[in-house]
């Protein structure tokens, strides 16, 4: 029975995710990595998506570093998460959902 509860809660989830979002669920990465470059090419050639650098200066260290955005679709997200892991497993990086994206590569048509 609880386990019938579970399942029912996450495919309710899911559902109620896909009529909130109608199917436009979109993530904005955020990654500081002394790697930039290599992580940079990748998104460029795998996902063939956009990818800004903001210069930041790290609030402990003081040190200059380069941020990398980029707006992927979830099932992207999740590919990325393992490229990123794959090739600097101490990269930073963290997610948020983006309700509402528009322009090239985002653009409902």
């Amino acid at each position: 029975m609880v386990l019938c509860a579970v399942i029912f809660a996450y495919i309710s989830g899911l559902v109620m995710d896909q009529i909130v979002f109608s199917g436009f669920n979109s993530r904005a990465v955020n990654i500081i990595s002394d790697k930039n470059e290599e992580i940079k090419q990748r998104i460029l050639n795998d996902f063939e998506r956009g990818v800004t650098e903001v210069k930041v200066v790290g609030g402990y260290t003081n040190n200059d570093k380069t941020k990398l955005v980029c707006l992927l679709s979830s099932n992207e997200f999740y590919k990325l998460k393992g490229i990123i892991h794959e090739i600097d497993p101490n990269a930073f990086f963290y997610v948020v959902r983006a309700s509402e994206v528009s322009g090239e590569g985002f653009t409902r048509k």
